[in-house]
């Protein structure tokens, strides 16, 4: 989120694995690693003295306000769909960052997106699944109408195919047995890239008879471009282009 408003961040939990999961949000050589997530290196934070600490949940609002200023953004507090409570997330956070115009012109060129795709895709009849695979490949994560993946689909006007249960993050996991109920529905398989987990669930897949069943030619599995599916707008935004380009 600070990228999107133009603020390249003094230093960042697991520098590695952000960069991974949100490839779309690019940071600069000299961002400090503070290691681990669950335990990042706080002694080296505040040695750095940062202006402000951004922070996904109220567990660390205790330790950050020792260092410097929280600013508290928090995705999935079940009052709002995700796509709405990221929307205003950015918003108020270039309110307290003074950026003010910044994040509303942001927010104003993703909802321009929304529309233009949603345009575009009009025509599409066919419900997509996505979804995102576990490395043993025996495993995966169907995507609901209830997360961002969802809200998403429905803003571009693609019906999404799963309409079973899903948890409070709007997804459900289940055995690659499950995907077999769609094999002869109208229904596009969409599978969410990460990189080395993907193709070692695809290696994994090979031989595997169900899998056969659920996508006879591999060559048409339709993957789409890497990136964490509870982010923020940024997020939002890097998936929609994905799936235009997919479903196009």
């Amino acid at each position: 989120m600070l990228v999107a408003l133009g603020i390249e961040p003094v230093a960042i939990a697991d520098a590695k694995g952000f960069s991974q999961q949100f490839p779309h949000s690019v940071l600069s050589p000299g961002t400090v690693d503070l290691g681990a997530r669950w335990e990042p290196n706080l002694e080296l934070l505040k040695q750095l003295a940062p202006d402000a600490v951004l922070v996904g949940g109220l567990g660390i609002f205790p330790i950050a306000e020792s260092i410097a200023p929280p600013l508290v953004v928090q995705l999935y507090d079940g009052k709002a769909p995700p796509l709405a409570t990221a929307t205003r997330s950015l918003l108020e956070l270039g309110k307290a960052l003074s950026l003010e115009m910044r994040a509303e012109r942001y927010v104003a060129q993703v909802q321009a997106t929304f529309e233009r795709v949603r345009e575009r895709l009009t025509e599409q009849r066919k419900a997509v699944l996505i979804v995102t695979m576990e490395p043993d490949g025996l495993d995966v994560v169907i995507h609901g109408r209830n997360g961002l993946i969802g809200n998403c689909l429905e803003r571009v006007g693609l019906q999404n195919a799963w309409a079973g249960e899903e948890n409070r993050w709007g997804f459900r996991k289940s055995g690659v047995e499950q995907l077999l109920r769609f094999v002869d529905a109208d229904v596009r398989l969409l599978v969410i890239d990460q990189g080395a987990r993907t193709d070692r669930a695809l290696r994994s897949l090979a031989g595997n008879d169900i899998w056969k069943m659920v996508l006879p030619r591999p060559e048409a599995l339709v993957r789409l471009p890497p990136l964490f599916p509870f982010g923020a707008l940024p997020t939002a935004w890097h998936f929609v282009l994905g799936l235009e380009t997919a479903v196009a």
